[in-house]
């Protein structure tokens, strides 16, 4: 099991790295701790969607197995419990007749994966939700014995890579030149993207064709250096361009 000394020296690494890659800390994670898989993600579920501002795990063969609906929809009510939890708690403490239990026992059971894990929960930007999660294939007095003398550690160690990831992204690091600037209709076209709204009704509110709001959308993914339009929508809530999406839905 993982010493005090172990522990120092991935806080004093955490510290000291200048540029931290989720891979690298996954993997001193691993090691120090005996750990299978970790999973960090930072970003809002809205309404039914799950917007990822950062998410990033260790390899798992297996995930790419399943549709990414199927993926979604089987997160989508385990990451709402993770969501509302204000302090780390064992996977197997969900209640099992409740939908987040069901779906992740069906996850767990399609990945392939133990259900000995742990969610570590963290503050984050703008109303998004951050989170940890561990998973290791032990015996259930291992795990017992690693939550009971390493949770604080974990949890701190969670705490200090968040923080280095809210670091390398932060507003500031993006060079705001004139050409990059976001127009006054692609930002009001991003707003009702993240409001839930469809091209169509975009484009009936805006007064303008579907043709011309698939064109801001496309503009607006290209100036965010992002693919899709979830990741435009964090992107921009990340640099305050538009308004929370919960915000933005009072406005229909």
């Amino acid at each position: 099991m993982a010493s005090a000394e172990a522990y120092f020296g991935l806080r004093d690494w955490l510290e000291q790295d200048q540029r931290v890659e989720p891979a690298q800390f996954f993997n001193r994670m691993r090691q120090t701790y005996s750990l299978v898989h970790l999973l960090y993600f930072d970003g809002m579920i809205v309404d039914s969607r799950i917007v990822a501002h950062s998410l990033y795990h260790t390899p798992l063969a297996t995930l790419n197995k399943l549709t990414n609906n199927l993926r979604d929809t089987l997160l989508l009510a385990p990451l709402r419990h993770a969501d509302l939890a204000v302090q780390p708690f064992d996977w197997r403490d969900i209640a099992p007749k409740t939908l987040a239990g069901q779906n992740l026992a069906k996850l767990a059971r399609l990945l392939r994966l133990n259900s000995v894990a742990a969610c570590y929960p963290m503050l984050s930007h703008n109303g998004r939700a951050a989170f940890l999660v561990i998973q290791a294939d032990m015996e259930e007095h291992e795990w017992t014995h690693l939550r009971r003398v390493h949770d604080r550690d974990i949890a701190a160690l969670a705490v200090s890579f968040h923080a280095k990831m809210l670091a390398r992204k932060r507003p500031d690091a993006y060079p705001r030149h004139a050409p990059d600037r976001l127009t006054r209709r692609e930002i009001e076209t991003l707003s009702w993207v993240a409001a839930g709204k469809s091209y169509w009704e975009i484009a009936v509110i805006l007064g303008i064709t579907e043709r011309t709001v698939r064109f801001f959308m496309s503009n607006a993914r290209r100036k965010l250096n992002v693919m899709t339009n979830p990741q435009a929508v964090a992107e921009a809530l990340w640099r305050n361009l538009i308004a929370n999406p919960h915000e933005a839905s009072e406005l229909i």
